[in-house]
């Protein structure tokens, strides 16, 4: 091999250089050619290329098949790829590989790198949008209204009361309860009423209405109730077996034996016939599924207990007695029953 010595003159001093003859150029290499090339030669720890001079090349040029723009035909160029890549990964792989690392293999393949903003323009970390549905027909800058626990209803049957509102304003209101002038009572000076345990009134006391709007009635006690403005009882009444309230000093103890009692109770007329038309005006019963509905006796079973027929859906209902349902008119109910 032949050398050839050359000098070169410098201002600080002459250096000799020696050229082999017998290597060629490198050739110029494009910009694509040279960053594949030093992509190749980092991944071979061959060149290490340090952050300033490394070139940023568009992420198609990156996931392309090196030496596949030299290939003609699709055959040979898909030949040339299957060739290229990986073995398929086992369990062993994903075992000994954590999964955050695959996510982050995916975004450096991307052109990530550590503490790097993802996007296009990497101000910093952004915090994400986040999309609040409004309801349906709600303008812009409206309150939605609080959703209730228990939703209003918009028809209610007699005897039902409405829901409270949770969201009015809470009403002060006057107590009036006052206390009633009672008759036939007994005050000292102090205000204190003689003891009520003296009358003999309590459940199960057979009683006799002398005022209002049930005078010259008979029933049993059911309940006693005390109440600022007075004492309330419950009255079952003995003919029609309605529950009415009265106040405490409008009955008085009827003083009749328990054999007298229990005879009357035996010989007591039962009003319920059939074809009879009545109304279920028991809450409790059934669930309430039927309270104040209409309905006609289809049978009787006993002096208290009958088989109703519901108008309407004609839904027989067993074991109805007479503290679930009432006649429109109970006094013809009555004469009839003589």
């Amino acid at each position: 091999m032949e050398k050839v010595a050359m000098s070169t003159t410098n201002n600080a001093s002459d250096l000799p250089m020696e050229v082999d003859q017998n290597v060629e150029p490198s050739p110029k290499l494009s910009i694509q050619e040279q960053a594949l090339k030093e992509i190749m030669d980092e991944a071979d720890g061959k060149k290490p290329v340090s952050e300033s001079m490394q070139i940023h090349i568009p992420i198609l040029a990156q996931n392309a098949v090196p030496g596949a723009a030299n290939l003609q035909s699709d055959l040979e160029k898909y030949r040339h790829d299957i060739a290229l890549r990986p073995d398929e990964c086992t369990l062993d792989d994903y075992k000994r590989v954590p999964i955050d690392n695959f996510g982050e293999a995916m975004l450096r393949g991307m052109g990530w790198s550590d503490g790097k903003a993802i996007g296009k323009n990497s101000n910093g970390l952004l915090t994400p949008v986040v999309v609040k549905p409004r309801p349906h027909l709600l303008g812009l800058g409206a309150t939605p209204a609080p959703i209730l626990e228990h939703k209003q209803k918009k028809y209610i049957r007699p005897g039902e009361k409405r829901l409270p509102d949770p969201l009015a304003e809470p009403e002060i209101v006057k107590s009036t309860n006052v206390p009633r002038e009672r008759k036939n009572s007994s005050h000292d000076k102090v205000g204190n009423t003689s003891s009520s345990h003296k009358d003999g009134i309590s459940a199960d006391t057979m009683v006799q209405i002398n005022d209002g709007r049930y005078s010259g009635l008979k029933g049993s006690v059911v309940e006693v109730k005390e109440k600022p403005s007075g004492h309330v009882v419950k009255v079952k009444l003995t003919k029609s077996q309605e529950i009415v309230r009265v106040w405490k000093d409008q009955v008085s103890v009827v003083k009749t034996s328990s054999h007298s009692f229990r005879h009357s109770d035996q010989n007591t007329i039962s009003w319920l016939k059939t074809h009879i038309r009545v109304r279920i005006i028991s809450k409790s019963y059934r669930k309430g599924r039927f309270y104040n509905c209409k309905a006609v006796i289809d049978d009787v079973l006993g002096k208290e207990e009958c088989v109703v027929r519901v108008d309407g859906t004609g839904e027989l209902l067993d074991g109805t007695v007479l503290t679930h349902i009432t006649a429109f008119n109970i006094n013809h109910c009555l004469q009839f029953a003589f």
